[in-house]
């Protein structure tokens, strides 16, 4: 529909008040529940579909009460993208959508771990039905995606594999642009004076403890390198404590591994304090967009091992032809491989040649291609452009 806000009015379409009592609504939920969901039970179905459905009619009230703008800018699709999207329709303000990680990418990443939805019984035989409610979540956030990449006049990305999954997902190509992140790179290159003339034989993870970052595989690398090289120590930083299981799995980890001596469990550690002390930073993510830590670590002077997810290649071995002949700011790995990152540490680490290139490769590299300054000179660009233009409508 050209303009959702309205549809889901009692005056046009269907308001809160009908979604959760009328007779129309039972009669649809309980006819589709019948035709594609014979599992899990209907109550988890019922509420399930309550739950994804509910935001709308209250992103509906914010866009009657919107205030006047020149533009709308969202950082996701999701609901937030449905906001813009809602209010552009209503309005005819113009809508930049600028992800920064894949939205629905990272919803089915998650659909994937989360213990909220229940569990199938193994042993039924309706395949159709095993993944239904996972599949329901995943298709509606599906959807919110195609509705903001229809309503957007421009789409932003950090990186190339981000602009293409925007593509598969049906974002119109004309419409994609791809503006990376950008850090206030002078005062991480301060920090470059503060280094020792050495290679510190100290390696860190930087960053959320949690399972996508998966910090076991960095653990588990770090006893295969103390087992090979009894110098070299590690620092894990945790930043918020968004799943405090997996910290203390982690400990766990550490301790099953006779590793209490070689990895210390910084508490309320500082990254500026802390990048001028270390020789090597490392990734061990299974899914990443373009993070900001190895930005920062790379313009400090601190080179990087990194798994070969999100943009963390590009940065490390050059987007262009141009940024590539700067030559290399790490190693790149497989991801959920130990012994590989392992071997990246130990390679970075006992060799001091490559080490220092890889440094003067990673400064000047965030110098050039990922400074916050040229980042929001592309941003107002874009602002500019569109608001002198006059022309609101995609």
């Amino acid at each position: 529909t050209d303009n959702l806000a309205d549809l889901m009015s009692a005056k046009n379409g269907v308001d809160y008040k009908q979604f959760l009592f009328s007779e129309d609504s039972w009669n649809y939920i309980t006819e589709v529940y019948t035709k594609y969901c014979t599992d899990p039970s209907f109550i988890d179905y019922f509420w399930n579909i309550r739950h994804l459905h509910a935001p709308l009619w209250k992103l509906t009230n914010i866009v009657e009460n919107c205030v006047k703008v020149k533009l709308v800018h969202t950082a996701s699709t999701g609901y937030a993208g449905l906001l813009g999207s809602m209010i552009h329709q209503k309005w005819k303000y113009p809508l930049l959508l600028s992800e920064h990680g894949i939205y629905h990418k990272d919803r089915n990443l998650e659909l994937l771990q989360t213990s909220l939805l229940p569990n199938p019984d193994p042993l039924l035989k309706d395949a159709k039905s095993l993944p239904y409610l996972n599949g329901l979540w995943s298709q509606f956030f599906d959807t919110l995606s195609n509705i903001c990449y229809q309503n957007a006049f421009e789409i932003t990305s950090l990186y190339k594999g981000a602009q293409d999954l925007q593509l598969l997902h049906g974002a119109p190509k004309e419409k994609t642009k791809i503006i990376s992140n950008g850090i206030e790179v002078d005062e991480y290159q301060k920090l470059i004076s503060k280094r020792k003339d050495n290679i510190p034989q100290l390696v860190a993870y930087l960053g959320r403890v949690v399972k996508v970052k998966d910090v076991k595989n960095f653990i588990s690398a770090i006893k295969i390198v103390t087992s090979k090289n009894d110098n070299i120590e590690a620092w894990i930083n945790p930043v918020g404590n968004e799943e405090p299981e997996y910290l203390q799995e982690c400990l766990n980890y550490i301790e099953f591994l006779n590793l209490q001596n070689k990895i210390k469990v910084l508490q309320n550690g500082k990254l500026m304090d802390i990048l001028p002390q270390i020789g090597l930073l490392v990734l061990s993510s299974v899914s990443e967009s373009m993070p900001l830590v190895l930005l920062e670590g790379l313009a400090a002077g601190v080179p990087a091992v990194v798994t070969d997810v999100g943009a963390c290649p590009e940065i490390i071995m050059g987007s262009t032809e141009e940024d590539k002949k700067l030559g290399p700011c790490g190693i790149v790995v497989p991801m959920v491989n130990p012994n590989a990152l392992a071997d990246g540490i130990l390679q970075m680490l006992t060799n001091a040649e490559l080490w220092k290139k890889a440094q003067t490769a990673g400064i000047k590299r965030v110098d050039t291609y990922y400074n916050k300054k040229t980042m929001l000179e592309e941003f107002d660009k874009i602002y500019q452009e569109k608001i002198n233009s006059g022309r609101n409508r995609v």
